[in-house]
């Protein structure tokens, strides 16, 4: 069981005693986060057309286990930090992303050229504002081995100050500004992430029709009959309803 998976069945225990609201976590997971929050299963997510001032109050308002979905919104500045080197972590996995092969040669020049030339200005100060790996006073996660196998265990080194405020800057003035080449590629590429959805559900169908399927206990490939079935059991009215109108008698 992962460790995710063991706060939740023993929140779901506490909560089971006295039925008092139990404190906010303010110490984030992976699902608590706003990229996933806004996750549209089924369809795009409305990130692009949401409004900066909507987008923050919706940051803030967290659920009955978090506090807020970001860290930003944490009144503690340590933890406000960590929103800052998730920023810089994610971008960074973005604009490497994007040198691969595959993009370099099927976007258009016009836009993937300005908006790597960003990237690579923003890189460095991207850098310096990663705090993977840098251990926080107050932390009390407790080592793992898995931690240590994936990298995950606090043994970096704090960075100087000259250092980060310089790259504050850099990043700073790169949020303020109304817009940006980079910034539009991505969003553009995201698609609301409907097509990592759309690519999702497709792979599934397919893993599920040749690998998924059992019948009387034994595997077996989904036939077009059987796909055809599931979707008319879905989609068509086999019964036969009675019909009354009040106009019927102008038949």
């Amino acid at each position: 069981m992962s460790d995710e998976l063991r706060e939740l069945a023993a929140t779901s225990i506490a909560r089971q005693d006295d039925g008092q609201a139990k404190e906010k976590r303010t110490k984030l997971k992976s699902y608590d986060q706003m990229p996933h929050q806004l996750l549209n299963a089924n369809g795009e997510s409305g990130i692009n057309e949401t409004t900066p001032p909507k987008l923050s109050t919706a940051m803030a308002s967290g659920n009955k286990a978090v506090a807020h979905f970001s860290e930003l919104c944490d009144p503690i500045p340590k933890r406000k930090g960590v929103a800052i080197s998730r920023l810089s972590e994610v971008q960074l996995k973005n604009g490497e992303k994007l040198q691969h092969d595959n993009y370099k040669n099927n976007i258009n020049p016009k836009l993937y050229e300005p908006a790597m030339k960003e990237f690579r200005a923003l890189e460095p100060s991207f850098r310096v504002l990663m705090g993977k790996g840098i251990s926080m006073d107050d932390d009390d996660t407790v080592e793992t081995v898995g931690r240590i196998a994936y990298g995950s265990s606090s043994n970096k080194d704090y960075k100087k100050a000259e250092d980060v405020d310089k790259a504050v800057k850099v990043v700073y003035e790169w949020l303020e500004q109304p817009a940006s080449k980079l910034r539009s590629l991505t969003a553009l590429l995201s698609g609301g992430a409907l097509f990592y959805v759309a690519s999702v559900h497709e792979k599934c169908h397919r893993a599920y029709i040749n690998h998924g399927y059992t019948k009387d206990d034994k595997q077996e490939k989904v036939t077009e009959e059987d796909y055809a079935d599931w979707a008319r059991a879905r989609l068509c009215n086999n019964k036969t309803v009675a019909h009354c109108g009040d106009l019927d008698g102008l038949k």
